[in-house]
């Protein structure tokens, strides 16, 4: 995978992140054209961010096929130092 390509997802994924931390229970729709990225890339981006642990996707009760995206508890109480390093931690293992 060309680097330039793993840092574009990097940076989609930072995007992500910090979007659902400052609005939990968006939903995929929604982050894909407030960030104006395509949808695709936003889930790629949510699955990876979920896998890590570090949010949740769930069903809204008003309908079974959207998915509102929460960060988990843990994540949002981060420090800046963890942020940085866990950054690096996906930058490195992106490929």
């Amino acid at each position: 995978m060309p680097v330039a390509r793993i840092e574009n997802d990097f940076d989609t994924i930072e995007k992500v992140y910090c979007l659902v931390c400052e609005n939990p229970g968006k939903p995929t729709e929604h982050i894909s054209k407030e960030l104006d990225i395509p949808e695709e890339k936003i889930n790629n981006a949510l699955e990876e961010l979920e896998r890590n642990g570090l949010i949740e996707a769930k069903f809204a009760r008003t309908s079974p096929i959207v998915k509102k995206n929460y960060p988990v508890e843990k994540s949002i109480l981060m420090t800046s130092k963890f942020k940085r390093e866990l950054k690096k931690f996906l930058q490195e293992n992106l490929d």
